[in-house]
């Protein structure tokens, strides 16, 4: 795990140093740098040493000198391509996943890609043909971004890495706000700038160092379906010992993994595999004053065969690590569990450097509550519009109150957009405000199309498009943002079995009737892990790792939280906030949304 940054077509060695020095936290352990003025380039990497810590420093050459190479990221499956690679005559000098990727792409090109199980944000210098390749891993899971300008173009794992160069275009990209504030995240390529853009997941981009061309494409696209080939073949529904091998790869370390343990069957299959793995190993939870919002009191017997350790985050710790997290936030992200995450991290960091977890499980087994809530939509949309007009009216005098998803929360979320497109309705659920919101908010004439048409049309099967929906927008972009920067914050690397190309291929090679039921939780994941999974973990209720936002959205700490000169409507934010604090509104999410960029502009000015 890792920064990467550079500068294409200017040697600029004062420039990346200072790439470097505003992200080192992403890799403390070692900052080296490629300057080649021969070539007119130059990259570096900020290294957090895991997987051969003696020898895996960046930059790394390829054995036959062609291409080097600077990574962030973690390649699972890297010593089964290395004996591959070894059979054909390819030479390593280390035992890093590193030296694996690069040669990797030496002997296949940019195939490598489609036989890689990992998480990753990549540059390669192709010395042949004096081309620098930027890559990010399929779903997203490490950042990277870059920007085109006449004469040079910069790349980095932190926009604010990129803000260094005193020729940054600091013009915000209006559209963008809009869909952050629909959304709650930003899809890329956009980012709050309009000169900086995200590297796609699953994109492969090659820029001609002499002239800044630019080409680039996709190596899998999610909604074509499984991408086998000789390193991912068809997954059998005997899958349980296929998971223990992926264990493996994913707990390959030369430090102590711990994992992260919640209430969910996600988290539990992972660990109860990891604790049959390693002796002595430590699980981590971290619970909340507030009752709904704390797991720990879900916990029943079956969780004693865990080795356990509890935090409970109080107050003023919130408010001590919100503050550090909005002062170093430079990327559009509503995601405000990414405070617990961050705090619960930030305690594990003191015991180890390496923490797994159970992300993933719901994209693949259609764990979210969402899935379940459009069955019942597609059910009932045979009501006429008018009746589900009114019954949205009516859930306006629903009560208000400050707990985790209660059902008055759920009711008004539910009935608010039954009339619209069933393609529509999860973004639209997930959503922090509405249409008619959104246009007081912009004072612009907005429509569902402008926010909705792009997650609509993955698949003609409606469950199915929701899945892709989770697994293209909401999880890169909201989960995995979070968990990346939570853990860089603190140095430490975050990974995640259920996000491993082998189960992807598996859930989208099956038939939705395979993954969903109404009347069952998490249908094939019960089946493929019957022996891992009690019976009595079916009866505890699905719970998200929330935060309570009341800790931080209060009339005692909201004015220290919200930049004023950076909001976009004062006058709306101070009727939501009034209805919040009174109760009259759950407009937390849109509260929240408001901090996150209010603090995102502030730190890049």
């Amino acid at each position: 795990m890792c920064a990467i940054f550079g500068v294409i077509g200017e040697n600029n060695p004062e420039l990346i140093k200072k790439m470097s020095k505003v992200q080192e936290y992403r890799g403390p352990d070692k900052q080296n740098f490629l300057i080649e003025p021969n070539y007119n380039f130059c990259i570096g990497n900020n290294r957090l040493s895991v997987i051969d810590i003696k020898n895996g420093h960046q930059p790394m050459e390829s054995y036959d000198g062609n291409f080097t190479i600077v990574l962030n990221g973690t390649i699972y499956n890297h010593k089964d391509l290395k004996k591959f690679l070894l059979k054909k005559g390819v030479k390593f000098k280390t035992e890093c996943d590193t030296e694996v990727l690069v040669n990797g792409y030496s002997f296949w090109g940019e195939k490598v890609f489609n036989y890689i199980d990992g998480m990753w944000a990549v540059a390669i210098f192709d010395k042949i043909k004096k081309e620098i390749i930027l890559s990010r891993d399929y779903l997203g899971q490490k950042p990277l971004y870059y920007e085109m300008q006449k004469k040079k173009i910069l790349f980095s794992s932190q926009l604010k890495g990129i803000i260094q160069d005193k020729s940054f275009t600091r013009e915000i990209d209006n559209e963008s706000v809009k869909n952050f504030f629909f959304s709650s995240f930003l899809k890329s390529p956009s980012t709050i700038y309009k000169s900086v853009k995200q590297v796609n997941p699953s994109e492969i981009i090659r820029i001609k160092i002499s002239s800044l061309s630019i080409s680039r494409r996709n190596f899998w696209k999610l909604e074509k379906g499984p991408d086998y080939n000789q390193f991912f073949k068809k997954e059998t529904l005997n899958f349980s010992s296929d998971f223990e091998q992926i264990i493996d790869n994913y707990s390959v370390s030369d430090v102590m993994p711990s994992g992260l343990l919640s209430s969910g069957l996600d988290s539990f299959v992972v660990n109860k595999f990891l604790t049959k793995k390693f002796t002595n190993f430590k699980t981590y939870t971290l619970g909340f004053e507030q009752d709904s919002f704390d797991e720990i009191r879900n916990f029943n017997k079956e969780f004693e065969i865990f080795n356990k350790n509890f935090f409970k985050l109080d107050k003023k710790d919130s408010i001590a690590n919100s503050q550090f997290i909005f002062e170093n936030i430079d990327h559009l992200c509503g995601d405000s569990s990414l405070i617990p995450t961050y705090s619960l991290i930030k305690e594990i960091k003191k015991k180890t450097k390496v923490l797994i977890s159970g992300d993933g499980g719901d994209e693949a087994f259609f764990g979210y509550v969402t899935f379940k809530a459009l069955y019942g939509a597609k059910k009932i949309k045979f009501l006429p519009k008018s009746l589900i007009s009114t019954m949205s009216k009516l859930t306006r005098f629903l009560p208000m109150n400050y707990s985790y998803l209660n059902i008055y929360f759920k009711l008004k979320k539910f009935f608010n957009h039954l009339n619209s497109d069933i393609n529509y309705l999860t973004p639209l659920w997930m959503s922090s405000m509405n249409i008619l919101e959104l246009k007081e908010f912009f004072n612009q004439n907005l429509y569902e199309e402008n926010f909705c048409e792009d997650y609509s049309k993955l698949s003609s099967n409606y469950l199915r498009n929701s899945q892709l929906y989770f697994y293209k927008f909401y999880l890169p972009f909201s989960v995995l943002f979070k968990t990346d920067f939570a853990s860089m914050l603190n140095s430490v690397e975050y990974r995640s079995p259920f996000l491993s190309k082998r189960v992807i291929n598996l859930s989208l090679s099956q038939d939705v009737s395979q993954l969903f039921n109404i009347f069952e939780k998490k249908k094939l994941m019960m089946r493929i892990f019957s022996k891992q999974i009690p019976t009595s973990l079916k009866k505890i209720p699905k719970h998200g790792f929330a935060f309570p936002r009341q800790m931080i959205i209060n009339q005692d700490t909201i004015d220290m939280f919200v930049i004023q000169k950076n909001l976009i409507n004062k006058k709306f934010f101070k009727k939501k906030i009034e209805n919040y604090l009174s109760k009259k509104e759950d407009c937390s999410q849109y509260l929240w949304n408001e901090i996150v960029y209010t603090n995102v502009l502030n730190n890049l000015q």
